[in-house]
Formats: structure tokens, C-alpha cells, sequence
């Protein structure tokens, strides 16, 4: 090795949820440049996910770089942008802080396969090494082509060494001061991250060497160019011993895609490489990579738990005294700032935002299809705005409620019942956005979609010839969600498809239709979801109506506002909460709800159902037939009926499809249930998520429940009535052992509800417990106030499950503010995430016998113990922590889940079923 071996300083930048890529890099430097300092800058918050000790490289966190405004300088950038911007700022401070002869950086995604000894040859002579895109030119018309390589840049920065001297700090200074507010992703200006600025750097600076050698930085964009064989001892690239890899876009959960930034090749078409590449992503799960590419990115929330709009970071643009004002812009004043910044007006004269005005501008195809949006399209834009763009960048409540604003005061003033075709449609006939486009009518408006969207023209060339019937299915369906096209729009164009394929073979033609239908019925459940849990965060305000006289009719038959909820009301299950707490969601939207109780047994009283109303029967599928069946025809059966099901796995049971058959639609309490029945289902499938609210809350304390007052108390609670083995509760119990081995103020219990229901699992439950003191099991129905007093006691919620329909008590403890320990799986995923909840890691396993009724190929989580552990004792251990999660979970619930924010779905759903809606006061 050329120069002193100890001066060599290999680092990587990360941001956590790319630490699996980090370690498998650092072992291969470990392996062939021993000698090396190995350094991983995190451009992240630990969190407590990893411990920094036991990795086998030193950790440096961005923060601690010398970077003026730092606090900014990480708001202003998105991930990608932040990894990149940070580069020089990182070199400079390795040759200082460890006195460094050679930096050597890689990007992550990088493995090395032999020794460094010619790239530190070739540095003897260099300030600077580089390696180039391209060595030779593409000679096909697939992606990225020679186009896409010159806009990105000339050179790879997934890579670059440097050598100490005058000209290399010279040229780090420069670098510097180039990437600390032009490191973005705008190809449009010609700029990419830190990449495109390097194109410059051999004619600005002396000693910048290119090298072309095969051997180094392999990757997706040259691949073509090189030919890798194995000598059984070494990897070899057109006959030299490889350097080093690029795996860049791989991804070892998605294993038949070679790079998502390519279409050149598939894993199949690669040979040697195909192999390569496999290996790799063993080693990437080996790592940790399946729950480390989890973990969220501390930098996307500003400090209460909002989301930052990633297109909106550079606030300081739009405001130049902001960033003087504000030191720490993800504080609570720098979020009032930003968020009094981009609520403010784009325009004075209409109520399109800055921050909504900036994500158009940043939209090309968006713009494309919305040329005038303070003209004839600004309602269509107010309509995409609140729906796919909402979802699409992950927009918080705040930032949504001026324009939900002004389109709930367009749709009142078209009038009632004009929400889908008014205020857009109405427009149309002056010139807005319905239909009739500069007067071209559906043609021109699909023309616009298709030049603003290259891929769109890749697999479409030909929209108006030999691809024009796939193209319009693409827009019928997929297009109509993404730009919110209207009811008139899609009649029009759906009449266009249908002369267009009347043309061909029948067979053919029904074919194509059903396809059609059946993608559209896919993506409305798919999109219903997507939007729902996109406005999981939305707070509107609360709204009381009064009840009023019925007015509609369905059949001819009058369908009052009083609703009928039929279920386990008397119950102490979670299905007997979930028809209790319904009752607060329909009351908060003005309705008269009339619960009636059925017996454990199934048997209840047709007569007690309220006369010309609607009935939701929270009663499961398997029960459903039992219950609904007494009912011998003694009701209208125009009068709407809905089953609120919950179901446990992501397949739903055939024997219960006819009990579809039951209802006019199907409500879940979770987008995990209802892709589940959707599948199957012959009417529709909506969520409707539990509304929670504990508004009984006994006064008991830890000592009313035999627990030491200064223990700090894990919780795990569950219902004998449930299945035991999906409940799981013999993992909390393993998992608070490895946890707590010896720690004496530590406590766990586990609260069983129906305990003689199953007294042989209630048995292996006591023996679990029984060697460790710190561990109760508390057999006992309680109240519902003593219930929740027992939650407020504890000072952790644990449901280590392995799936749950939605997650009722998970939800309750978040409503009181509590940090919970959950399994990152099934319904309770739709209001725990890494910001609100700790969550555990699992695997996928077969249910097995003896779990009636699932079967026993069926697969459910199995959740990691040792995560687990690791998780209750972050907890423990880190009060700041758990408080700050504890308390973004309690404004979580409290707002995505507020009885007053069901009760709006629950109002449209019944209004389409033509109830009649309590008009607000």
C-alpha cells in the first residue's frame, strides 16, 4: 500500500434506515483495507433504534459538522438532498479530526470485492479521483440513456477520494460553498445534488483524475460495458479483479428488479451478475436490512410530530428573514412560522396557498393538465389538492385546512348534493375544467396528461393509434384517481372506450370491459384507503346537528335519521366496545342512534329494531347469518342494512361469502380488514375506524391493583374470548424477562379477561409467569371505568400480537397518551407508526392447527422477542423519549380517530344509502 497505511479514512453517509447497507459496506472494507478508519456520518437521529457502541465503525452525527445555520441546513434539505449537501463538509472534517492523509468516500449500496491498492496508486498522482457514468456510449433506447446520464452528471459521486493538499481544501471550499443552498434535485435549472457541481471541477482545479479502469464502481448504468466471469478465486470485470460494486436501486425485499432506476435489465436477463447481486441482498437482510428500512427519518417532523411537506422544505426562499428569526426551524416557534409562511395566500384574490402553489410548480404534470389554476382550473386543483395530492406528499391536517376551507364553501354554495359534479362541472360551461378543454372536449384533456408524463409516452407511444384502448384504460382508471377527474369527464371518456372496442372481436371487447371494471373496483378501494389514511391526521371542526324529521326515501320508503346499531352491547369484549363507542360517532354527526343488544348466544329481538331506519349489525361474517336470519323478512328489504366485520387475516374465509349477501355494504375498522374482504366480496367494502373516547375513568391507583407505587408497569391485556395464540401473551412475558433480568422496579401484567373460557392456556399463562415475582396475572372482569383506570396506571401498553382486525386497546392507551409496544402488523398499522408507537419487527408463519377459525395454512406474525425487549427497555430507560411518543400518540388518536372524525365517514357512507343527514346548525 502506497503512504502510511494509518492515514486512510473510509466513511459512508446514512440516514438509519440504510445502517443494514452501511454495515455490509463496512465489512467489506474491513476485509480488503484493514487498515483503514472506518466512519459512518448519520445524517439522522439514533433514537434509540441501534446502539452506535456496538457497530463496528465510529458514528458522526451530522450535527457535530462545521456548518453554519446547522439546524437549517438540515430542514431545508430532503433526505437525499441532506446525504449529498453534507459530502465535503464531512471530508474536511475527517482529515482535520483525524489528522487523515486520504479520505475515501462510498455510497452506501457499495461492497467491495479486493484490495484498494490501485486506487491509492492512482491517488500518489491526484488530488481528486473520479469515476465516470460512462466509458463507452449506450447504444439502445432504454433507460437512463446517454439524455438522462448528462442530466444527472458526467461522474458517479457514489464515489470520490481525495487526497490532503492545498488544491483539494481549495476545491472542498468551493464544493461547500456550492452545496450549501444548491444541493437540490431540480433538473429543470440543471442541478443535481452534489453530483451535477462536479462536472466543473477538472477545469477549475489542477490534480482531478478520471479514471476509466473497468474495475471500479460497477453498477446499473454500466453494466452493459462490462463483462464480470469468476476465477474460482476471485470476481473478474473484463479480466481484472473487481474493486468494487454499486448496488445502487436494489432492493433485497423486491428481488426481481436488478436497479428501480433502470428498465435495461431484469435479474433474470444478468448471469454472474444476477448471482452477485443475490448474495448481496443476503448479506443486506443478514444486517438487518428488513427492519432497519423501517425506520423513519428523524428530520421529516418537526419536534410536536408534524410531517414537514418534503417539496416545501426551502421556506427561507419564500421568506428571506426567516431563517434570522428562527433558529431552530423544527421547533414549536419554527413550525408557527412555516406554518403562518405557507397558509398565507399565493394569491390574495383566491384561496390556493403558498405551500399548495409551490407543490404545482414543483408538479410538471400537474401543471400540464391545470394550465390556469387561479382561472378555469382552480377548483379542479382545489379538488386534487385535498385528495390524491394529499396523499401523494403526505400533507398534514394544518397545512390542508385553508383550501378544504374554501372548498367546503364552493360545494354549500353549488348546493346540496353537488359534490361531485359542482362546482367542476358547473364551471365547465365558462371555460373551467370539465370537460370541454380549451373547447377540445376528453381528447385534449387526455393529450395534456400524456405529454406531461414520460412514462406514460414510454408504454404508451402511441396514445392515438395502436395504443390508444390501453391508454384510455390506463386513464379510466389509474388517471381518473391521480388527477381527479370528474363524473362528466369520465362518462365521456367512458363512452369514447366503448366505441373504440365495440370495434373488435366480442369476446375480445368483454374481455377488455371486465379487465376495466375490475381494475377500477381494485384501485377505488386502494385509493379510499390510501386518501383515508393520508387524512388519519386532518382535525376539522366539531360540528353538533340537530335531529329533523325524515325527509328522504329509498324504494319509496322513508329511511329516517335514526340508525339502529345492533350488537354485543352488553358484553364486556372488544365487540361489545366497538357497538358502544359507534354510539358517540353517530350522535357527534346529529344521529339518533338505537343500539340493540344481542345475547352472547346470538339471540335478540327483531321488534326492538326502530321502525324505518337503517341497521349496522356489529356482528362478525361467521355470525351474521344467525343473527340477521330471525329476522324472517319482517323488515323492508329496501331499508339499508350494513355488517361491520372485523376479520383477523389477509385472507378472508370463503364459507362466510354468502353472508355478503346479508347487506347492502360492508364496514371494517381497518384498510387492513377491508383489503382482506374486498378481494371477495360481491358489494362494496369501506373502513370505518372505532371512534375512541374513555369517558369512564375510576379513581383507582397502582395499589387498588396490588402494584407497588414507585414500580414502572408494562401492560398487556387481552380477552380469552379472542384466540389465544393470536393474542400472543406468552411473548410479552418472554420478551419483559430478556428485557429485565434483574431489575426490581420493573413490573408486568397481564390483565385476562374470560379467563375460564379457556383454562388450559390460562394454566400455561400462570406457569410463564410463576418464576418471576415481578409478573401478575390478574384474572378479573372489571368495569369499564376500572378497566381504564388500569390502563391510565400502567406506564406502558404492550400488544405483541400477531394480528389484530384493528387493535381497540392499543388505540385507548394512545387516546390516554401512553407509549405502546405493538407489532408492526395488521389493522392497528392504520394509527401506530414509528412516530407514535415503538414498534416490533416479525416474520411471517404459517397459523397452524388448533386456532379455529383460522385456518391452519393461513399465515399471521410472529413478532421478534429480542426486538421486543429492546424496545421495553428504550422505554425504561429513556423517559424523554417515551414521553415524546406517548404524547404525538395521544394528539394522534385524539384527532384521527375523535368520535366527531368517524362520524363524518359514517355520514357519507349513509347518505349514500340515501338516509336522511341531520342538516348542521
Amino acid at each position: 500500500m502506497t503512504g502510511n497505511p494509518s492515514s486512510i479514512v473510509v466513511f459512508t453517509i446514512v440516514a438509519k434506515n440504510y445502517l443494514a447497507a452501511a454495515r455490509t459496506l463496512m465489512d467489506s472494507v474491513g476485509l480488503h483495507c484493514p487498515e483503514a478508519v472506518r466512519v459512518v456520518v448519520l445524517v439522522d437521529s439514533v433514537d434509540g433504534y441501534f446502539r452506535p457502541e456496538e457497530e463496528a465503525f465510529s458514528i458522526i452525527d451530522s450535527q457535530a459538522l462545521d456548518i453554519p445555520k446547522i439546524n437549517w441546513f438540515h430542514f431545508k434539505y430532503a433526505i437525499l438532498e441532506l446525504s449529498t449537501a453534507i459530502k465535503p463538509y464531512a471530508i474536511q472534517h475527517l482529515f482535520q479530526a483525524y489528522g487523515a492523509e486520504r479520505v475515501i468516500y462510498f455510497d452506501p449500496d457499495i461492497k467491495l470485492y479486493s484490495d484498494l491498492h490501485l486506487l491509492n496508486g492512482l491517488l500518489d498522482d491526484a488530488n481528486v479521483l473520479l469515476t465516470p457514468h460512462l466509458t463507452l456510449p449506450l447504444r439502445d433506447n432504454r433507460l437512463p440513456g446517454e439524455i438522462e446520464i448528462l442530466r444527472s452528471g458526467a461522474y458517479n459521486l457514489g464515489f470520490i477520494a481525495v487526497r490532503r493538499s492545498e488544491e483539494t481544501f481549495r476545491l472542498l471550499r468551493w464544493w461547500q460553498e456550492k452545496l450549501y443552498d444548491q444541493c437540490v434535485v431540480d433538473l429543470k435549472q440543471g442541478l443535481f445534488v452534489d453530483q451535477k457541481w462536479m462536472d466543473l471541477a477538472p477545469g477549475l482545479f489542477d490534480g482531478v483524475v478520471i479514471t476509466r479502469r473497468a474495475r471500479f464502481n460497477v453498477a446499473y448504468w454500466n453494466i452493459q460495458h462490462r463483462i464480470l466471469s469468476n476465477d474460482g478465486e476471485r470476481i473478474l470485470v473484463n479480466g481484472e479483479p473487481l474493486c468494487f460494486f454499486h448496488f445502487s436501486g436494489y432492493n433485497p425485499l423486491v428481488p426481481a428488479v436488478f436497479s428501480r432506476h433502470q428498465n435495461r435489465y431484469m435479474m433474470e436477463d444478468l448471469g454472474l451478475v444476477r448471482e452477485i447481486v443475490e448474495n448481496y441482498g443476503r448479506e443486506l437482510l443478514a444486517n438487518g436490512h428488513a427492519i432497519s428500512s423501517r425506520w423513519p427519518y428523524a428530520y421529516s417532523y418537526f419536534d410536536n410530530g408534524r410531517k414537514i411537506p418534503e417539496l416545501c422544505r426551502p421556506v427561507h426562499h419564500e421568506s428571506s428573514t426567516i431563517m434570522d428569526q428562527v433558529s431552530n426551524p423544527f421547533s414549536d416557534e419554527g413550525f408557527e412560522v412555516f406554518l403562518q409562511v405557507w397558509n398565507s395566500p399565493a394569491r390574495k384574490d383566491r384561496g390556493i396557498t403558498k405551500l399548495a402553489y409551490r407543490i404545482y410548480q414543483m408538479r410538471g404534470d400537474v401543471g400540464t393538465v391545470m394550465p390556469d389554476v387561479f382561472g378555469r382550473d382552480y377548483h379542479r386543483f382545489l379538488k386534487w389538492f385535498t385528495s390524491s395530492g394529499k396523499a401523494e406528499h403526505s400533507l398534514d391536517s394544518v397545512f390542508l385546512a385553508p383550501i378544504e376551507s374554501v372548498l367546503r364553501q364552493a360545494i354549500l354554495s353549488a348546493g346540496e348534493g353537488a359534490a361531485e359534479t359542482a362546482p367542476w362541472a358547473a364551471s365547465a360551461a365558462v371555460g373551467g375544467s370539465g370537460i370541454a378543454v380549451n373547447g377540445s372536449g376528453p381528447a385534449e384533456l387526455i393529450r395534456r396528461i400524456h405529454q406531461s408524463r414520460a412514462d406514460l409516452q414510454h408504454f404508451y407511444p402511441d396514445p392515438e393509434g395502436a395504443d390508444e384502448i390501453p391508454y384510455l384504460a390506463w386513464v379510466l382508471s389509474h388517471g381518473s384517481y391521480e388527477y381527479a377527474l370528474t363524473a362528466l369527464e369520465r362518462s365521456a371518456l367512458l363512452k369514447k372506450y366503448n366505441d373504440r372496442t365495440s370495434k373488435i372481436a366480442f369476446h375480445n371487447r368483454i374481455s377488455l370491459r371486465v379487465q376495466l371494471q375490475l381494475v377500477r373496483h381494485a384501485l377505488r378501494v386502494k385509493f379510499r384507503a390510501k386518501h383515508w389514511l393520508a387524512g388519519l391526521s386532518s382535525t376539522k371542526p366539531v360540528r353538533k346537528h340537530p335531529a329533523r324529521e325524515p325527509v328522504a326515501v329509498l324504494d319509496g320508503k322513508p329511511v329516517s335519521s335514526t340508525v339502529n346499531l345492533v350488537g354485543y352491547a352488553s358484553a364486556s369484549t372488544g365487540v361489545g366496545q366497538s357497538v358502544r363507542a359507534a354510539e358517540l360517532a353517530f350522535k357527534s354527526s346529529g344521529f339518533d342512534p338505537h343500539i340493540v343488544t344481542v345475547q352472547l348466544d346470538g339471540r335478540w329481538n327483531p321488534e326492538d329494531l326502530k321502525p324505518q331506519a337503517a341497521s349496522v349489525f356489529y356482528i362478525n361474517a361467521d355470525q351474521s347469518k344467525t343473527v340477521v336470519g330471525v329476522m324472517n323478512g319482517s323488515r323492508p328489504a329496501s331499508l339499508p342494512r350494513i355488517g361491520y366485520w372485523a376479520w383477523e387475516l389477509d385472507t378472508f374465509s370463503s364459507e362466510w361469502k354468502p353472508a355478503f349477501d346479508l347487506f347492502h355494504e360492508i364496514w371494517t375498522p381497518s384498510s387492513f380488514c377491508t383489503s382482506a374482504m374486498a378481494k371477495v366480496s360481491s358489494k362494496p367494502v369501506v373502513s370505518v375506524p372505532h371512534p375512541i373516547y374513555l369517558d369512564q375513568i375510576s379513581r383507582l391507583g397502582k395499589t387498588d391493583f396490588s402494584i407497588p407505587e414507585d414500580s414502572f408497569v408494562f401492560l398487556c391485556a387481552f380477552d380469552m374470548l379472542s384466540v389465544f395464540q393470536r393474542k400472543n401473551p406468552l411473548a410479552a412475558i418472554a420478551s419483559f424477562r430478556q428485557a429485565f433480568p434483574a431489575e426490581k422496579s420493573v413490573r408486568l401484567m397481564v390483565k385476562v379477561n374470560n379467563g375460564a373460557a379457556d383454562r388450559a392456556n390460562l394454566q400455561k399463562l400462570v406457569d410463564a409467569a410463576a418464576a418471576d415475582p415481578r409478573i401478575s396475572i390478574m384474572d378479573a372482569c372489571l368495569t369499564r371505568g376500572d378497566q381504564n383506570a388500569l390502563l391510565a396506571c400502567c406506564d406502558c401498553y404492550v400488544s405483541l400480537h400477531r394480528s389484530e382486525g384493528f387493535g381497540l386497546m392499543i388505540a385507548e392507551a394512545m387516546w390516554l397518551g401512553k407509549p405502546v409496544i405493538v407489532t408492526n402488523y395488521s389493522g392497528n398499522t392504520d394509527f401506530t407508526n414509528a412516530g407514535n408507537a415503538f414498534l416490533v419487527g416479525y416474520d411471517l408463519r404459517p397459523v397452524g392447527p388448533g386456532c379455529a377459525p383460522y385456518g391452519a395454512d393461513q399465515y399471521w406474525a410472529d413478532p421478534r422477542i429480542e426486538e421486543a425487549s429492546e424496545q421495553m427497555r428504550l422505554v425504561f430507560e429513556q423517559p424523554a423519549l417515551r414521553s415524546k411518543r406517548g404524547a404525538e400518540a395521544c394528539r394522534y388518536v385524539r384527532t384521527a380517530l375523535s368520535p366527531e372524525r368517524i362520524g363524518e365517514i359514517v355520514t357519507e357512507r349513509l347518505r349514500g344509502l340515501g338516509v336522511q343527514i341531520p342538516s348542521p346548525v
